[in-house]
Protein backbone atom coordinates (compact mmCIF):
# COMPACT_ATOMS: atom_id res chain seq x y z
CA UNK A 1 0.00 0.00 0.00
CA UNK A 2 2.51 2.62 -0.70
CA UNK A 3 5.42 2.66 -3.63
CA UNK A 4 6.71 -0.50 -2.74
CA UNK A 5 3.38 -2.52 -3.65
CA UNK A 6 0.17 -1.59 -5.13
CA UNK A 7 -3.33 -3.02 -4.16
CA UNK A 8 -5.10 -4.82 -6.88
CA UNK A 9 -8.83 -4.32 -7.87
CA UNK A 10 -9.26 -7.46 -6.25
CA UNK A 11 -8.14 -6.02 -2.85
CA UNK A 12 -10.05 -2.88 -3.64
CA UNK A 13 -13.30 -5.18 -3.91
CA UNK A 14 -12.30 -6.87 -0.60
CA UNK A 15 -11.68 -3.92 1.63
CA UNK A 16 -14.81 -2.08 0.07
CA UNK A 17 -17.56 -4.45 -0.52
CA UNK A 18 -17.26 -7.16 1.28
CA UNK A 19 -15.27 -5.30 4.46
CA UNK A 20 -17.11 -1.96 3.70
CA UNK A 21 -13.47 -0.05 5.09
CA UNK A 22 -15.16 3.65 5.65
CA UNK A 23 -11.52 4.77 7.05
CA UNK A 24 -7.68 4.16 6.10
CA UNK A 25 -5.70 5.13 9.08
CA UNK A 26 -2.17 4.93 7.45
CA UNK A 27 0.46 5.27 9.56
CA UNK A 28 3.50 6.15 7.00
CA UNK A 29 5.16 9.97 6.98
CA UNK A 30 5.20 9.23 3.44
CA UNK A 31 2.14 7.54 2.44
CA UNK A 32 -0.78 8.21 -0.01
CA UNK A 33 -4.42 7.14 -0.17
CA UNK A 34 -5.00 3.96 -2.00
CA UNK A 35 -8.74 3.52 -1.95
CA UNK A 36 -10.98 6.30 -3.71
CA UNK A 37 -11.50 8.82 -1.16
CA UNK A 38 -14.86 9.62 -2.12
CA UNK A 39 -15.53 6.37 -0.86
CA UNK A 40 -13.40 5.94 1.77
CA UNK A 41 -11.99 8.41 4.56
CA UNK A 42 -8.08 8.42 4.62
CA UNK A 43 -6.26 9.84 7.97
CA UNK A 44 -2.84 9.72 7.81
CA UNK A 45 -1.30 9.30 11.57
CA UNK A 46 2.37 9.09 10.91
CA UNK A 47 4.43 7.13 13.65
CA UNK A 48 6.83 6.05 14.17
CA UNK A 49 7.14 2.57 16.62
CA UNK A 50 8.70 0.86 19.70
CA UNK A 51 9.96 3.42 22.62
CA UNK A 52 9.23 6.53 20.05
CA UNK A 53 5.54 6.63 21.31
CA UNK A 54 6.89 8.79 24.12
CA UNK A 55 8.70 10.98 21.22
CA UNK A 56 6.80 14.51 20.62
CA UNK A 57 7.99 14.25 17.16
CA UNK A 58 5.28 11.11 17.12
CA UNK A 59 2.62 12.02 19.90
CA UNK A 60 0.09 13.95 17.13
CA UNK A 61 0.09 10.92 15.53
CA UNK A 62 -1.01 8.07 18.40
CA UNK A 63 -2.97 11.01 19.26
CA UNK A 64 -4.74 11.11 15.49
CA UNK A 65 -4.79 7.28 15.56
CA UNK A 66 -6.38 6.76 18.85
CA UNK A 67 -8.86 9.58 18.73
CA UNK A 68 -9.88 7.90 15.09
CA UNK A 69 -10.58 5.07 16.55
CA UNK A 70 -12.64 6.54 19.56
CA UNK A 71 -15.30 7.84 16.45
CA UNK A 72 -18.02 4.99 15.74
CA UNK A 73 -18.49 6.78 12.54
CA UNK A 74 -15.10 5.94 11.30
CA UNK A 75 -15.50 1.95 11.43
CA UNK A 76 -15.05 -0.11 10.17
CA UNK A 77 -11.23 0.77 9.93
CA UNK A 78 -8.21 -0.45 7.78
CA UNK A 79 -5.32 0.11 10.08
CA UNK A 80 -1.91 -0.06 8.34
CA UNK A 81 1.79 1.01 7.77
CA UNK A 82 4.58 -0.52 5.27
CA UNK A 83 4.31 -3.91 6.52
CA UNK A 84 2.42 -4.32 9.21
CA UNK A 85 4.64 -5.20 12.47
CA UNK A 86 6.43 -2.56 13.94
CA UNK A 87 4.47 0.67 13.96
CA UNK A 88 0.92 -1.41 13.09
CA UNK A 89 1.89 -3.77 15.85
CA UNK A 90 3.08 -1.11 18.68
CA UNK A 91 -0.51 0.59 18.04
CA UNK A 92 -2.52 -2.65 18.24
CA UNK A 93 -0.11 -3.59 21.21
CA UNK A 94 -1.18 -0.45 22.84
CA UNK A 95 -4.86 -0.89 22.26
CA UNK A 96 -5.10 -4.64 22.70
CA UNK A 97 -3.44 -3.68 26.37
CA UNK A 98 -6.15 -0.67 26.30
CA UNK A 99 -9.11 -2.99 26.00
CA UNK A 100 -7.74 -5.11 28.66
CA UNK A 101 -5.82 -7.92 27.23
CA UNK A 102 -2.58 -9.64 29.18
CA UNK A 103 1.06 -8.97 28.58
CA UNK A 104 2.04 -12.20 27.56
CA UNK A 105 -0.80 -12.57 25.72
CA UNK A 106 -0.77 -9.45 23.81
CA UNK A 107 3.76 -10.68 23.66
CA UNK A 108 2.25 -13.79 21.89
CA UNK A 109 0.38 -11.93 19.52
CA UNK A 110 3.35 -9.35 18.80
CA UNK A 111 5.66 -12.74 17.97
CA UNK A 112 3.60 -14.12 15.89
CA UNK A 113 4.13 -11.45 13.53
CA UNK A 114 7.38 -13.13 12.75
CA UNK A 115 5.06 -15.21 10.38
CA UNK A 116 5.11 -13.13 8.03
CA UNK A 117 7.65 -11.94 5.46
CA UNK A 118 8.55 -8.36 7.64
CA UNK A 119 11.49 -10.57 9.79
CA UNK A 120 11.52 -11.59 13.27
CA UNK A 121 10.22 -10.20 16.32
CA UNK A 122 10.96 -11.20 19.86
CA UNK A 123 10.24 -9.62 23.60
CA UNK A 124 13.86 -10.12 23.95
CA UNK A 125 15.12 -7.75 21.16
CA UNK A 126 16.58 -4.45 21.86
CA UNK A 127 13.66 -2.79 19.98
CA UNK A 128 11.00 -4.89 22.16
CA UNK A 129 13.29 -3.89 25.37
CA UNK A 130 13.28 -0.36 24.23
CA UNK A 131 9.23 0.00 23.81
CA UNK A 132 8.79 -1.86 27.30
CA UNK A 133 10.47 0.53 29.28
CA UNK A 134 8.75 3.41 27.82
CA UNK A 135 5.00 2.11 28.64
CA UNK A 136 6.81 0.84 31.54
CA UNK A 137 7.37 4.11 32.57
CA UNK A 138 3.87 5.33 33.06
CA UNK A 139 3.45 2.76 36.06
CA UNK A 140 1.85 4.85 38.74
CA UNK A 141 2.30 3.66 42.05
CA UNK A 142 -0.48 4.51 43.57
CA UNK A 143 -2.84 2.68 41.55
CA UNK A 144 -3.50 -0.76 40.25
CA UNK A 145 -0.41 -1.79 38.16
CA UNK A 146 -1.95 -3.73 35.48
CA UNK A 147 -1.33 -3.01 32.02
CA UNK A 148 -4.46 -1.73 30.89
CA UNK A 149 -4.11 0.86 33.64
CA UNK A 150 -0.42 1.90 32.00
CA UNK A 151 -1.66 2.27 28.66
CA UNK A 152 -4.53 4.38 29.80
CA UNK A 153 -2.46 6.72 31.87
CA UNK A 154 -0.25 6.45 28.54
CA UNK A 155 -3.03 7.79 26.37
CA UNK A 156 -4.24 10.24 29.04
CA UNK A 157 -0.78 11.67 28.58
CA UNK A 158 -0.69 11.96 24.65
CA UNK A 159 -4.07 14.03 24.64
CA UNK A 160 -6.82 11.28 25.04
CA UNK A 161 -9.64 12.06 27.80
CA UNK A 162 -11.93 9.98 29.26
CA UNK A 163 -14.64 9.96 26.89
CA UNK A 164 -12.43 8.76 24.38
CA UNK A 165 -11.05 5.89 26.47
CA UNK A 166 -14.80 4.94 27.34
CA UNK A 167 -15.98 5.01 23.48
CA UNK A 168 -12.74 2.68 22.29
CA UNK A 169 -13.73 0.50 24.91
CA UNK A 170 -17.52 0.61 24.11
CA UNK A 171 -17.04 0.24 20.30
CA UNK A 172 -14.66 -2.62 20.52
CA UNK A 173 -15.84 -4.95 22.80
Amino acid sequence: MDDHYEIQETGVKVLLDDLGIRTDLDLRSNGKPVLDQKLVQWIQAPIEAYDAITDHEWVVGYRTAFKTLADSSNYPILVHCWGGADRTGTLMFLLGGLLGMKWDDLVRDYELTSRSAVGTRSHLSEDFTRFAAAIGSFKDDSADQNFQGIVERYLLWVGLDGDDIRSIRSILL
